[in-house]
């Protein structure tokens, strides 16, 4: 099959979602990792609507994007964690073959599942290792966390404190 360039409004969505998920992830270094959580969903749309192949390219422009707005190490973050991620299961989503009556026969939602969660506990395994070497595990993301906070003096705010901490324990759960 010969390779067909993208139309320019398929380029344009391409550009659009790799930046804005490299917004979203990158939102990470301003301590609202919340948003973090959504940066696959401009991935997912494009991969989706146009192909893998456009969730691949908006996926590399994303990293570039990581690369350029953090270091090495986020950028290495964004492709294991989302960018891999939405470009297998946007792969496997859209495959099909032709029986011989002339149907349509897609990949099974079975095995597409089956694919999510292997991808999910891979992404959580990374998640874990990366929060333990680079923020000091759930001590050191609260010491990050420290001066958004404010000063947390009373009992009130000792028990805030202890809830965080047990809900930054859920974030590679989170993740996945």
């Amino acid at each position: 099959r010969p390779i067909r360039p993208m139309p320019i409004r398929v380029v344009a969505a391409v550009l659009a979602a790799g930046a804005a998920s490299a917004v979203l992830f990158g939102t990470t270094l301003t301590g609202t990792v919340l948003l973090a959580y959504f940066a696959q969903l401009p991935l997912f749309i494009v991969g989706l609507s146009h192909g893998w192949t456009a969730a691949a390219a908006a996926s590399a422009i994303g990293t570039v994007g990581m690369l350029a707005f953090g270091s090495v190490g986020l950028a290495v973050a964004f492709a294991l964690m989302e960018a891999v991620p939405v470009a297998i299961l946007c792969w496997r989503a859209l495959r099909h073959r032709i029986r011989g009556d002339g149907a349509v026969e897609w990949y099974g939602p079975g095995a597409l599942a089956t694919d999510t969660m292997l991808l999910a506990l891979v992404v959580a395994l990374v998640q874990t290792v990366m929060f333990e070497q680079f923020a000091g595990g759930t001590e050191g993301l609260m010491e990050r966390l420290g001066p958004l906070l404010g000063p947390m003096t009373s009992p009130q705010d000792e028990a805030v404190r202890s809830l965080l901490a047990s809900i930054l324990r859920l974030l590679p759960g989170i993740a996945a």
